[in-house]
């Protein structure tokens, strides 16, 4: 068993929200992709979680980690160009990346939340783009970075309001 396999285990005694809300620092996608996974299987039914950060920081390789828990088989890409991707696994998984939006009202236009369906979860990155009204109450934010030592460093900002 690796080091980093030891240390997440040991990580774990805490609760994947509480140890998150503290903030982690992985050092392969793959460990992202272990949290992201442990994460996913935690979170309640029909949520969105926002994922901010740089260009490369891992919001992407986190999503693939939910996909993973979800029992997903599809790769996971960025979905910049086609702004969202719906997957279907044991819940379902809409991906979307506001990248290229400029408003609330163009990610509004789109009616993903006619797309949803019971049990969902929505990762969401570029939320700064702007949320819309049928993601409040349900939002759980997400911070990324990329440190100096090249560890990617990840936090949950804030819980869902329904959940505090």
């Amino acid at each position: 068993m690796t080091k980093t396999v030891k240390a997440w285990r040991k990580a774990k005694v805490m609760s994947i929200f509480d140890r998150l809300k503290s903030g982690i620092a992985t050092n392969s996608p793959e460990e992202t992709i272990q949290w992201a996974s442990e994460f996913a299987r935690a979170m309640p039914e029909n949520q969105v979680v926002t994922l901010s950060g740089d260009l490369g920081a891992g919001k992407t390789v986190w999503v693939k980690g939910m996909a993973k828990s979800l029992s997903i088989d599809e790769s996971v890409v960025s979905p910049s160009f086609n702004i969202y991707q719906v997957y279907q696994g044991r819940r379902q998984l809409i991906h979307m990346d506001a990248y290229r939006l400029q408003s609330a009202e163009q990610l509004d236009a789109l009616l993903i939340d006619e797309l949803l369906e019971e049990p969902w979860l929505v990762a969401y990155e570029w939320p700064e783009r702007g949320l819309c009204d049928w993601m409040q109450g349900r939002i759980w934010r997400m911070e990324f970075s990329i440190q100096a030592d090249m560890k990617h460093a990840i936090r949950l900002i804030a819980e869902s309001e329904d959940l505090v």
